[in-house]
C-alpha cells in the first residue's frame, strides 16, 4: 500500500479530479494525503470541500511514494511556487512517480520538468505546454516514464488507476 500526496489549490480545484482520482487510489488498495497552500478547508469549483492536513512545503518525499497535482483553474497559485517546484523536482530526482490533471501539467511545465516529454493538459492550454518543451499528445491519460498526466475531469478514475499501476513499476 502506497502513500499518494494530492495536492490541490485552496480555493477552485477540481472537485472530480481530487474526489474520483482519490476514490480510484483508495480503491486500489492506496492512502492518500490532501495537501495544500495552508491547512485546513479547501472549496472545489463545484462547492465539495477537502480537509488539507499538510502544506505543500511540509511535504517529505521520504513519507510519500507520489505527488499528483490536482487541476482546475485554482492550481495557478502553483505556477511560481517555489515549494510546488521543489517538490516536483524531488520526485523526478529521486525517481518517484508524479502526475498532474487538467491544469495542472503547466506547474510542472514552469517547474522545467517538460523537455522532451509527452504529457496531455487541459485542451486549452495545448499550445502553451509545448513552450515548455512538451509534446502535447491529445485527450486522456498520457504516461511518459513516471510522468502521467491527464486532460481533465473525464479522466479522473483512469488518471487514478494510471497513478497506481506507476507505483506498482
Amino acid at each position: 500500500m502506497a502513500q499518494v500526496a494530492l495536492v490541490i489549490a485552496p480555493e477552485v480545484f477540481r472537485d472530480e479530479e481530487l474526489f474520483d482520482t482519490q476514490a480510484a487510489l483508495h480503491d486500489l488498495g492506496h492512502q492518500t494525503t490532501v495537501v495544500s497552500t495552508r491547512l485546513g478547508i479547501c472549496t472545489g469549483k463545484l462547492g465539495g470541500t477537502a480537509q488539507a492536513t499538510l502544506a505543500v512545503e511540509q511535504v517529505l518525499l521520504g513519507e510519500v511514494d507520489a505527488v499528483a497535482f490536482i487541476g482546475g483553474n485554482g492550481c495557478s497559485v502553483y505556477f511560481d511556487n517555489p515549494h510546488a517546484h521543489r517538490l516536483a523536482r524531488e520526485c523526478v530526482q529521486v525517481a518517484k512517480p508524479l502526475a498532474a490533471i487538467c491544469l495542472a501539467p503547466m506547474i510542472l511545465g514552469h517547474a522545467g520538468l517538460l523537455e522532451g516529454k509527452n504529457v496531455t493538459v487541459t485542451p486549452g492550454q495545448a499550445q502553451e505546454i509545448e513552450t515548455f518543451g512538451a509534446h502535447y499528445q491529445g485527450p486522456g491519460v498520457v504516461t511518459d516514464g513516471l510522468l502521467i498526466t491527464a486532460d481533465g475531469p473525464q479522466s479522473s478514475t483512469a488518471f487514478g488507476h494510471a497513478i497506481a499501476a506507476a507505483l506498482q513499476a
